[in-house]
């Protein structure tokens, strides 16, 4: 049986840190990087204009080496110019921090649990 994750969702945290709070190792695998007009769904989250672009990342994130989460990151491509040519193999909260000298305030997180379809599961 795999280890439990124990995690305080009520203070925004990446993925990396409570995973080594638990004493498991932390890693990411990078599946796409791509430039997009804006999703409606997403618009609401981030708070910009209609017909602005995003930056829509895909990653697995991985716990001793094991895929645990694919997860999906967008981010206003005006305050992160130059973010798709950027090494999203690592964690983004370090990449915010030392590229763009910013680090999120808030977030809105969904966890969603489902039966991987064919791609994913390829993945």
């Amino acid at each position: 049986m795999e280890p439990e994750i124990v995690c305080d969702l009520t203070v925004l945290v990446g993925f990396t840190e409570p995973l080594h709070s638990n004493g498991i190792v932390a890693g990411t695998q990078a599946v796409s990087a791509i430039e997009l007009p804006r999703p409606e769904d997403v618009f609401e989250d981030l708070v910009i204009a209609k017909e602005a672009t995003i930056y829509k990342f895909e990653r697995i994130r991985l716990a001793n080496d094991q895929p645990v989460a694919l997860g999906m990151s967008y981010f206003p491509t005006n305050r992160f110019l130059g973010m798709l040519d950027e090494d999203i193999g690592g964690t983004l909260s370090k990449l915010l921090d030392r590229e763009y000298i910013k680090r999120p305030i808030q977030a809105a997180e969904s966890l969603e649990l489902i039966i991987a379809d064919a791609r994913r599961a390829g993945l």
